[in-house]
């Protein structure tokens, strides 16, 4: 991981994982609740960064919320 400047993440990611991660939410959306929390921890397991986010989100202001929210929705048009 990198921080730039802004303390903004620059994402190594290639568009092809990106695309797989957005296939696997919409696989996941119709699946029984045990599966979904065990594709959730492979999920954090294969992203480990994600896990970081998580644990600061309650305390993040909420514009910056705001802008991480609308990364990923740019992502998923």
């Amino acid at each position: 991981m990198i921080m730039g400047r802004a303390g903004f993440e620059v994402s190594s990611k290639k568009t092809t994982q990106v695309q797989q991660n957005n296939a696997l939410s919409k696989t996941t959306a119709n699946t029984p609740q045990q599966e979904k929390v065990q594709n959730q921890v492979q999920i954090l397991q294969s992203h480990p960064e994600l896990e970081q986010i998580i644990k600061v989100w309650p305390e993040l202001p909420e514009h910056i919320k705001a802008a991480i929210k609308a990364l990923i929705q740019t992502n998923k048009q």
